[in-house]
C-alpha cells in the first residue's frame, strides 16, 4: 500500500490474513462470515479507513459504502405496550435487534413514544447521525403513507405488528401466521383430537384473527370440529361477531368472564377433552391451570399449544404444552440487513417477510 494511496480489498485482505473473497462476503452480507472472522476484517477495514466503491466491475453486487456500513439505528416503540404478552415479545424482540447490531457493528439506540403526535417527526426524538429505525408499534395498526411522511424520511423497517394493507409504505418482517393457525391444528390432530378449540380473550386483533381463520380452516378441510370460544371485552360482542363470521361450519361462543371461558373448553371435551390452541403461552397458562383443578380426573388427555414465546408460567403446570418459538432471532437478523440494503437503495420496492414458526413440543400431553 502506497503511503497517502486509498486503501484496496487487497490490503484488507492482507492487514486481516483472509482472502478478498471474504471480504467481499463482508460487505455484502456480514451474516455469511464467521464471527471471530468478521471481527478481524472489520478492525482491518476501519484501521486503513477503506471505502468500498460501489459498481466496481460491470455485474457485481451493490456495495454498502463505508459511510453507511456501520450507520446509526433506532429502535422506536410507538404506543402502549403494557399488555404482558405484548410487553414480553417486545423486550425479545429489543433484545435480539441489539445482538444484531452488535454483529454488524451498528450503533444502536432505543426511544419509547407512548403517544404518536402527528405534528412531531420521528427526528425530533432521534439523533441527527440516525440513518435508519426499526418501528415496532401498537396504535399505527395500518401504517399508512402518513406515518411514513412521520418518519421525516428516514428508511425504516417494521417489526412484528399489524400491517395489512395491499400497499406497503416501508419493509415489513413478521412471523408468519397464517402457518401458526396451520400447524396448531394439524399438531393437534395428528394427537387424535376429534373436537378442537380456539380460545383467546380481549379484542381480537388482526394477528389473532388470521391466527384463528387459518386455523379453523386447516381443521374444517380434515373434517374436524372447531369452537371459537372468546373473553369479550364489554361492549365488544356485536364486533367480534361480526369479525368472526366468515369462518365456516363454526361455533361461536362469546362469554364475559375467565370463568366462563374455562367451563366452555370444559364441556366441549366432556367426554373427549378437546384439542386446544391459544395464540397467547400467558392466557394458556392460567386456563390450563384451571382446567387441572375443574377437570381433575379427565377421561382423554387434554392436548394444548400456545403461541408467543411467554413460556414461564409453564413450569407451574404440571405437564409443558407445545407453544411457538416466533424466532425472533431470525427476525432481527433479517430486519437488520433488510435495513441496511434499505438504507443503500432507498427506491428499491417494498417487501413483506414472513419468518417461519417453530414448533415446541411437549415431552408429554397436559393432563
Amino acid at each position: 500500500m502506497k503511503e497517502n494511496a486509498p486503501a484496496t480489498i487487497y490490503d484488507v485482505a492482507r492487514k486481516a490474513g483472509v482472502s478478498t473473497a471474504t471480504v467481499s462476503r463482508l460487505i455484502n452480507d456480514a451474516s455469511s462470515v464467521r464471527e471471530v472472522t468478521r471481527e478481524r476484517v472489520l478492525n482491518a477495514i476501519d484501521e486503513l479507513n477503506y471505502i468500498p466503491k460501489r459498481g466496481a466491475r460491470p455485474g457485481t453486487k451493490d456495495r454498502l459504502p463505508a459511510e453507511i456500513a456501520r450507520p446509526p439505528v433506532a429502535f422506536l416503540m410507538v404506543g402502549d405496550f403494557n399488555d404482558p404478552g405484548h410487553s414480553s415479545i417486545t423486550t425479545r424482540l429489543k433484545e435480539e435487534l441489539r445482538k444484531a447490531a452488535d454483529r454488524y457493528r451498528l450503533p444502536f439506540e432505543e426511544l419509547d413514544i407512548p403517544e404518536l403526535d402527528p405534528s412531531a417527526s420521528v427526528r425530533d426524538f432521534v439523533g441527527a447521525k440516525t440513518k435508519g429505525v426499526f418501528l415496532r408499534t401498537s396504535n399505527i395498526h395500518d401504517v399508512s403513507e402518513s406515518s411514513v411522511r412521520w418518519l421525516g424520511g428516514l428508511p425504516a423497517v417494521q417489526v412484528l405488528g399489524e400491517n395489512p394493507g395491499n400497499r406497503l409504505w416501508m419493509d415489513h418482517l413478521t412471523p408468519d401466521h397464517p402457518s401458526v393457525g396451520i400447524h396448531a391444528a394439524t399438531y393437534l390432530m395428528e394427537k387424535g383430537c376429534r373436537s378442537l378449540v380456539f380460545a383467546a380473550s380481549g379484542p381480537l386483533n388482526e394477528l389473532n384473527l388470521v391466527r384463528c381463520s387459518s386455523f379453523v380452516h386447516t381443521a374444517h378441510q380434515n373434517g374436524t370440529d372447531v369452537n371459537v370460544i372468546h373473553l369479550a371485552p364489554p361492549g365488544m360482542k356485536d364486533e367480534l361477531k361480526k369479525r368472526l363470521s366468515h369462518l365456516p361450519a363454526t361455533r361461536v361462543d362469546l362469554v364475559d368472564t375467565r370463568q366462563e371461558l374455562v367451563q366452555k373448553i370444559a364441556s366441549v371435551g366432556d367426554p373427549n377433552a378437546p384439542g386446544l390452541f391459544v395464540p397467547s403461552d400467558t392466557l394458556l397458562t392460567v386456563i390450563l391451570s384451571q382446567l387441572e383443578i375443574l377437570m381433575s380426573a379427565p377421561s382423554q388427555p387434554v392436548h394444548a399449544i400456545g403461541c408467543n414465546g411467554e413460556t414461564r408460567g409453564f413450569t407451574e403446570l404440571e405437564v409443558t404444552p407445545a407453544t411457538f418459538d416466533l424466532q425472533l432471532d431470525v427476525l432481527a437478523e433479517q430486519a437488520v440487513h433488510r435495513l441496511l440494503r434499505r438504507i443503500q437503495d432507498p427506491e428499491k420496492p417494498f417487501l413483506r417477510i414472513s419468518v417461519a414458526p417453530k414448533l415446541i413440543q411437549p415431552d408429554s400431553p397436559v393432563r
